[in-house]
């Protein structure tokens, strides 16, 4: 919320469905909730059918570490139903203009696949702004997807939209505009954005690769190994 105005969709009763959550230990879609890693084939829940999506972090209970006026930070031990283990840190840190967020995914007793990224739910409408909201970004390619919404492994051309698209190779990072209300700039160290743009809202999701990377060219980390994300969201009044 800024100077008053809910900029996210809090309505909704599906925990996937609603605000700004982190998907650790996988984002996006993992085809069938299939994947296998060192030899072995795991079989993850599966959250939208026929796929597993979005991790278990968003409906795992994290616990507060640390906390003031300024800042948040939290853990979370990765348990079943995912079978590799790992450990997840997240940090958040407000100033006036400005939240910035870390996401740490440690490899624990064992080497695994990850990825990391959240998955923010902006309303197309909000208070006092006459005019929905509109995003930019620099030309881009997205994943070609299959009849399954699952990436072939190939790039393209990005179609109109609506959008329910992984996109990439991004020449100027989105920013998004509620007129001349308020503006919202979105930056990452993360290399791809999912972009889902149904009727009331837009999501623009920073994630460390493609969906269903554990199937084609995961991110591996080792025993004591990290991978981490970064997210900041940066605003201003009144353009």
């Amino acid at each position: 919320m800024i100077e008053g105005r809910e900029l996210l969709v809090a309505e909704e009763p599906n925990p996937m469905g609603w605000g700004s959550y982190p998907m650790v230990p996988w984002a996006g879609r993992v085809a069938d909730g299939r994947f296998t890693f060192d030899g072995v084939t795991h079989q993850l829940p599966i959250t939208l059918e026929p796929h597993a999506i979005h991790g278990t972090g968003y409906l795992s209970p994290w616990e507060l570490v640390e906390h003031s006026s300024s800042g948040v930070a939290m853990q979370l031990d990765l348990i079943e139903p995912w079978p590799l283990g790992g450990h997840v840190a997240q940090r958040a840190k407000l100033t006036d203009e400005q939240l910035h967020i870390e996401l740490e995914v440690t490899a624990t007793s064992a080497a695994m696949p990850a990825m990391a990224g959240w998955h923010p739910w902006f309303r197309r409408e909000i208070e006092d702004c006459e005019r929905p909201l509109d995003l930019r970004f620099g030309p881009a390619q997205v994943w070609e997807m299959d009849d399954r919404a699952i990436p072939t492994g190939a790039l393209v051309d990005p179609p109109p939209s609506p959008w329910d698209h992984c996109f990439t190779n991004l020449e100027a990072e989105p920013v998004l505009r509620w007129g001349d209300t308020l503006e919202l700039r979105l930056s990452s160290n993360c290399t791809e954005w999912m972009i889902y743009t149904p009727d009331h809202a837009v999501c623009v999701e920073p994630q460390t690769s493609a969906p269903n990377s554990f199937n084609r060219s995961p991110d591996v980390i080792e025993p004591g190994e990290s991978l981490t994300a970064t997210f900041s969201l940066r605003w201003s009044q009144g353009r």
